[in-house]
């Protein structure tokens, strides 16, 4: 049996080999050290970094609601302070009215007089009862903000039925505006009517307000169609649409494009509150400028039947 050996010089290589391995083992080991230390400082300064990023959204959200608190107040005493302000100068001119017609009836009063007054009286009580409308409007769409699923009742209801009943509301006589209900016969829910009632009434007026502003003739079109647990529900209208860079905004309480021109900005918002929470849905809006507007909004067929929606 014979046993390898190695030479001297064999033995000398052999050392050389092992210790240039060991050296770059060791640069390797060096560099890949300094790596891991610029690392962790990369890392530091990422997580500085995300923590000042984290604090600047904090303060963006801050700052989006200290501006949303602002249209909040400028919105609201301007909305109120016109009906209020026509319904005293309404009161007062009554008041003065009646005091006016108590004394000339003490020394005796025409026929024609007396029919003056009345006159005078009703266009008063007018005055009156249309701003104190605007006022109690006003305040219904506070109250949908924080609307619930306790605020409404549940019932099975045929969808057409429903959608047929807001455009009714809506139709007028002095405006072109043509309304198509494309809901499909015997479509039935278990859910909210009087919520879907409220936000379909909401998204026609805000066609009719914002997408056929300056307008006397325009189409809104009604559809829905099912899916597997769900109803789709589409309104869409082919009015002046919106302007893409308000679209992330739409349904932001108080934002609104006609400020202090009867609008308060609370509309689409109580809307989507509505269906997110009364309905437990999802909507959202698209559009094309000078093309329309569609908003889609997608709902369990049967509430308390299925879990939460995914975002449409």
């Amino acid at each position: 049996m014979q046993t390898n050996k190695l030479s001297r010089s064999e033995l000398v290589e052999e050392n050389t080999r092992l210790e240039q391995s060991y050296m770059r083992l060791r640069t390797d080991n060096e560099r890949y050290l300094a790596d891991a230390v610029q690392l962790r400082r990369s890392n530091a300064q990422l997580n500085q970094s995300l923590a000042a990023l984290r604090q600047m959204q904090s303060e963006l959200v801050i700052m989006k609601k200290n501006i949303a608190l602002g249209c909040l107040v400028a919105g609201v005493s301007h909305e109120l302070n016109t009906p209020v302000g026509n319904c005293l100068l309404a009161a007062s001119t009554v008041l003065h009215q009646l005091d006016e017609l108590r004394d000339r009836s003490l020394r005796g009063i025409s026929r024609s007089e007396m029919t003056s007054f009345i006159e005078a009286l009703r266009t008063g009580a007018e005055i009156l009862m249309r701003n104190l409308g605007a006022a109690a409007k006003l305040v219904t769409d506070f109250k949908q903000i924080s609307a619930d699923r306790s605020s409404f009742r549940a019932c099975r209801f045929d969808l057409r039925d429903v959608i047929e009943a807001a455009i009714s509301s809506k139709r007028t006589r002095k405006f072109n505006y043509r309304f198509q209900n494309r809901v499909p016969q015997s479509m039935t829910l278990n859910g909210h009517a009087g919520a879907l009632n409220d936000v379909v009434s909401e998204l026609i007026d805000n066609a009719l307000r914002h997408g056929f502003r300056d307008r006397q003739e325009g189409t809104i079109i009604i559809a829905a169609r099912t899916k597997p647990h769900v109803i789709e529900l589409t309104v869409e209208d082919d009015g002046c649409g919106i302007r893409p860079e308000h679209l992330e905004q739409i349904f932001d309480p108080f934002f609104t494009t006609t400020l202090g021109q009867g609008s308060s900005g609370l509309g689409l918002h109580a809307a989507y509150n509505l269906v997110s929470v009364a309905l437990q849905g999802r909507i959202r809006v698209s559009s094309v400028p000078a093309v329309g507007t569609r908003f889609t909004m997608v709902m369990p067929s049967d509430i308390g039947g299925t879990g939460p929606l995914a975002p449409v």
